[in-house]
C-alpha cells in the first residue's frame, strides 16, 4: 500500500494511525505493508504497469500552483475576473490531464482508479458559498479593525477549483481513451453536509459553526494566513515568529464559527466521482 503527498506533509497523523488505530489494514491483515511516496501526483511517482487499484479523495481540485492572483475573492469559481478565471481552467485542464496520464503508466492492466473530488454546481461555482461567504466578510472586517491589510488580503488565493463532467471528459476526446485508460464511471453528487445533519439533530447553532470552522480552518486557513506578513521583530526573536498568522487563523475561525452559527443552512457540497479502467492487453 502505498500513500502518496507533496514532501511537505505531515506524515505523523497517518503513520500513528495505521500503527495503532485497530481498523488500521496493518492490523486486519499482517500481509499488507505501508509505504509513502512525498511527491506530487501531477508526476509519475510509482512504477509503470504496478498499480492494482487507485483511490483518490479530496486531492485533485487542489492545483500544482496559483495560476494568478484573484483579485476580486479568495477562490476562484466565485470571482467575476474573467483573466482569472480563464487562467484558472487552464491550469485545471492541464493538471487533470497530467494526472490522468502519469496515472495511466502507473495502474496496471486491468486495474481501475477512483477518483472522488470537488464537482460544481449549475452555477459554475465549486459550492461551499455560505463558508466562503463568512470568509470573505470576515476578511473585510478585518481590513476595517486593522488586523490585517488590503494589500494581504490581495494576495490571498486559495489554488483549487472544481470541474465539471466536460472537465473530466475532455483528455478523452475524441476516442474515449488516454493513456491506455477510459472513464468506466462518472458521477456528479451532492455531497452530504453531516453537520447539517448533526444540527438537524441536536439543534445546537453554536456546534454548527464551530464544526465548519474546525474544518475551514484545518483545510483552508494556512492558504490565507500565509498571505499575512510576520511581525517585524521574527528576525530577531524566534518566539515572535508567525504570531501574526496565528492571531489571525484564530479570529478567522472565531468569526467564521460566529457567522455561521448565527444563520445555519445546508452546506453545498458539489461532488465528483470518476471510476477510470485500464484494459487489459490482447492476447
Amino acid at each position: 500500500m502505498a500513500h502518496t503527498d507533496v514532501p511537505g506533509n505531515d506524515f505523523t497523523a497517518l503513520f500513528s494511525t495505521l500503527a495503532d488505530d485497530q481498523d488500521s489494514y496493518l492490523k486486519k491483515d499482517s500481509a499488507t505493508y505501508a509505504s509513502v511516496v512525498g511527491r506530487s501526483f501531477y508526476t509519475q511517482i510509482l512504477p509503470s504497469d504496478s498499480i492494482a487499484l487507485g483511490w483518490s479523495s479530496w486531492a485533485i481540485h487542489w492545483l500544482r500552483r496559483v495560476p494568478m492572483p484573484i483579485p476580486d475573492h479568495v477562490e476562484i469559481s466565485h470571482s467575476r475576473d474573467e483573466e482569472a478565471r480563464r487562467a484558472y481552467a487552464r491550469q485545471a485542464a492541464a493538471d487533470w490531464r497530467d494526472f490522468v496520464a502519469f496515472r495511466g503508466r502507473e495502474l496496471a492492466p486491468g486495474s481501475r482508479l477512483v477518483v472522488l473530488t470537488v464537482g460544481l454546481e449549475p452555477d459554475g461555482s465549486s459550492g461551499f458559498t455560505t463558508a466562503f461567504d463568512a470568509i470573505m466578510s470576515a476578511l473585510a472586517q478585518f481590513v476595517d479593525d486593522g488586523i490585517i491589510t488590503a494589500d494581504e488580503v490581495r494576495r490571498m488565493s486559495i489554488p483549487s477549483t472544481g470541474r465539471d463532467e466536460k472537465d473530466f471528459r475532455a483528455p478523452f476526446a475524441p476516442s474515449g481513451r488516454f493513456e491506455g485508460l477510459e472513464i468506466e464511471h462518472l458521477e456528479m453528487m451532492d455531497g452530504e453536509d453531516r453537520f447539517w445533519s448533526q444540527f438537524q439533530s441536536d439543534k445546537d447553532d453554536r456546534a454548527f459553526g464551530a464544526n465548519w470552522a474546525e474544518f475551514l480552518r484545518t483545510s483552508m486557513f494556512p492558504i490565507l494566513a500565509a498571505a499575512v506578513d510576520d511581525d517585524a521583530d521574527a528576525d530577531h526573536d524566534r518566539d515572535h515568529t508567525g504570531t501574526r498568522r496565528r492571531e489571525f487563523v484564530q479570529q478567522l475561525e472565531a468569526s467564521v464559527a460566529a457567522q455561521l452559527a448565527a444563520a445555519p443552512a445546508p452546506m453545498s457540497i458539489p461532488l465528483a466521482m470518476v471510476v477510470l479502467a485500464k484494459r487489459r492487453r490482447s492476447a
